[in-house]
């Protein structure tokens, strides 16, 4: 059976497609390729599901977040781990390197062009450096197989699996930090699994190995594809929120989080209304990851900013009650530790 793939993109642009144009080519499987013009993307970006590229059409089904496209296109050409394991290891390391990438915005000024080269140089030495140091590490552990915190304990209630819960308060963190592994980040998840130790960092490397194991993905690779694009779609919508957290003048910060859930909060809980099907979900016809993600940022800008779900979002209200009254998530709910965030 003959599958068609196209890939929507930028034209004359490598970012964030270049990545899935390598899998095609190394798996060497025809697409083709849809670019766009600046002066056309207006007219077009309507069409797409997050109004952002790319996007991947597979037999007429559209696949938005670059990292949901790699992660289905590596699964169909056999370029991931060969246990939830290591995939989740492979997640984890793609997330930290989003986390790099993030800080290259910061080698430009405000008009687009890029700093001195003084302060380029810092940047990189700081975060790009220290990243491929961490990167040289992996490689020196995993030299025989290649490469290989609140939705987490949600996917273990769910699951049914007891966990212990070890938490730093903010004054407590800069002491442990150096020693961290990987990534000198939190969350981490520890378990032992016959006779051996494993640590996963990356929050939705972690959420995705869980709900492999509690075998809340999809049916198949597609399904698993979508899960995983909705929830980077939060993660934009959580991205967000930095400056106003971050900002410590009061008055600055509400002033700042009155425009986020304007311009942010609102437009997403409306699109992601439009995302869930008639079967009452977000993929397929039972609960998955996505949908507690999609649970845990409501319940987030619901309890902790004070946004009230819009009563014309119906499917979205009625997920996030069906989720929330679930008998195991409201006992956890009712009995979890309170935190800011």
């Amino acid at each position: 059976m003959t599958v068609s793939y196209n890939l929507i993109y930028w034209n004359n642009c490598h970012g964030r497609g270049e990545v899935t144009r390598l899998l095609f080519t190394y798996a060497r499987q025809a697409f083709e390729e849809a670019t766009f013009t600046n002066e056309e993307w207006p007219a077009l970006k309507a069409q797409q599901p997050y109004g952002q590229l790319p996007v991947l059409e597979v037999d007429g089904v559209k696949i938005a977040q670059s990292r949901a496209i790699e992660r289905f296109l590596a699964r169909r050409f056999n370029l991931v781990g060969k246990n939830d394991i290591e995939r989740a290891i492979n997640d984890q390391i793609i997330c930290g390197i989003d986390d790099t990438r993030q800080h290259f915005a910061k080698m430009f000024n405000e008009d687009d062009t890029l700093k001195s080269e003084a302060e380029v140089k810092a940047i990189i030495d700081e975060h790009v450096v220290s990243f491929l140091e961490r990167h040289d590490k992996f490689l020196a552990i995993n030299r025989h197989n290649h490469f290989v915190a609140e939705v987490s304990r949600l996917l273990f209630t769910l699951g049914g699996a007891k966990f212990e819960d070890f938490r730093y308060s903010f004054a407590e963190w800069p002491q442990h930090k150096a020693s961290t592994p990987l990534f000198q980040q939190l969350p981490l998840l520890e378990f032992e699994e016959n006779g051996k130790k494993h640590i996963l960092a990356q929050s939705r490397a972690i959420e995705i190995f869980l709900a492999t194991r509690f075998h809340l993905m999809g049916k198949d690779d597609i399904e698993n594809a979508e899960i995983a694009q909705y929830i980077l779609g939060i993660d934009d919508l959580l991205a967000q929120f930095k400056p106003a957290i971050l900002e410590q003048d009061e008055e600055k910060k509400k002033v700042l989080m009155g425009g986020i859930i304007k311009d942010h909060v609102l437009p997403t809980l409306h699109r992601y209304n439009t995302f869930i099907n008639e079967q009452g979900h977000l993929v397929g016809n039972k609960l998955t990851l996505a949908d507690v993600a999609l649970f845990h940022i409501t319940w987030l800008v619901s309890h902790k900013f004070g946004v009230t779900i819009p009563a014309e979002a119906t499917k979205l209200n009625k997920l996030y009650q069906q989720v929330e009254s679930e008998p195991k998530i409201k006992a956890y709910i009712q009995s979890r530790k309170d935190s800011k965030f």
